[in-house]
């Protein structure tokens, strides 16, 4: 996958604060790790290359994978599988994985049906004290 000075920047910066949750959240045992719910896993998109960065950078479990192309899930959920040997819960309604998550990162086009997908009623979902990365 060919990457850009943005687009390194942008997927560093998304490692860097599930990496900050887990200190945040004192989370250092493996048993202990960052749950990290992805939505939006296209394989062309953000979403995607983040879970193959924090799967290498290590210290969070892919934990969910969310997006509404059965095909992208699927794939998804495969790849987290091959690199770890784990499969992820797969989802394809955001309001199904926001109370599992301790970080929750979104990677979804802005269009008319995504445009209003978090309100202060998804917030509240929401583990106290989780991140969210969008």
């Amino acid at each position: 996958m060919k990457m850009n000075r943005g687009d390194f920047i942008r997927g560093g910066a998304s490692v860097f604060a599930i990496a900050a949750a887990g200190r945040a959240f004192g989370l250092t045992a493996p048993s202990n790790r960052v749950r990290l719910a992805v939505m939006g896993c296209h394989r062309r998109g953000r979403g995607f290359a983040l879970m193959k960065s924090v799967i290498a950078a290590g210290g969070a479990e892919i934990a969910v994978v969310c997006d509404v192309d059965s095909r992208a899930r699927e794939e998804a959920a495969a790849k987290v599988k091959e690199l770890t040997g784990v499969e992820p819960d797969k989802a394809c309604d955001v309001r199904e994985v926001l109370a599992r998550a301790d970080v929750v990162s979104v990677h979804c086009s802005l269009t008319p049906q995504t445009r209003d997908m978090f309100t202060g009623r998804e917030f509240r979902r929401m583990k106290r004290g989780a991140y969210f990365i969008n």
